[in-house]
């Protein structure tokens, strides 16, 4: 990324977005959460799959633990 002229704040957010072989949700969750820029994203990704979900009347639980650990232990400032 930072070859392509992101640079390394830009690079380093979607790596932390990127999830690992074999890691647990949860803990990818606290993982970008840790990563200032991409926080919010993170936040707004789980929002959304949370509204979508509950349009079809699907299970958002998951989505819904994301943000609670966000909510938690990543409060907004």
């Amino acid at each position: 990324m930072e070859e392509a002229g992101f640079g390394p704040a830009i690079a380093s957010a979607v790596d932390a977005m990127s999830r690992r072989d074999g890691e647990d949700y949860f803990a990818l969750v606290r993982r970008v959460a840790s990563n200032s820029l991409a926080l919010p994203v993170k936040r707004a990704d789980l929002e959304d799959n949370i509204w979508q979900l509950q349009q079809i009347g699907a299970s958002a639980a998951r989505y819904e633990e994301g943000l609670r650990i966000l909510d938690k232990e990543f409060p907004r400032r």
